[in-house]
């Protein structure tokens, strides 16, 4: 006998925008994103105050990148990612983006 299969869970569309201490940011939903050459998930960049999400992202996954990505403008905003390493910024992003996206979906 198998266990019931779970309804499949359904998740907010993503804002399009928000306010942040430096100003409004955009969140654009790209198709086959890629920095510097490198397929990537999400990115922040500053100049343009615009957070990009793949579209192949789903479900909590995109939202995980979202609030990754987020923690990238706060970061920035508060000139706090100036005083970490690279590795420093992304570890901060992914500890609150994980705690973020259990947070919101359980």
């Amino acid at each position: 006998m198998t266990a019931p299969r779970r309804p499949r869970r359904t998740y907010p569309p993503l804002p399009v925008r928000f306010d942040a201490p430096g100003g409004p940011v955009a969140v654009v939903i790209v198709k086959d994103l890629h920095t510097e050459g490198v397929h990537c998930h999400g990115t922040y960049e500053e100049e343009k105050r615009e957070i990009c999400i793949d579209a192949k992202t789903r479900g909590s996954f995109r939202w995980k990148t979202y609030w990754h990505e987020w923690m990238h403008v706060c970061l920035a905003d508060s000139g706090q990612s100036e005083t970490l390493t690279d590795a420093g910024n992304e570890a901060v992003c992914n500890a609150f983006a994980t705690a973020m996206t259990a947070y919101q979906f359980g």
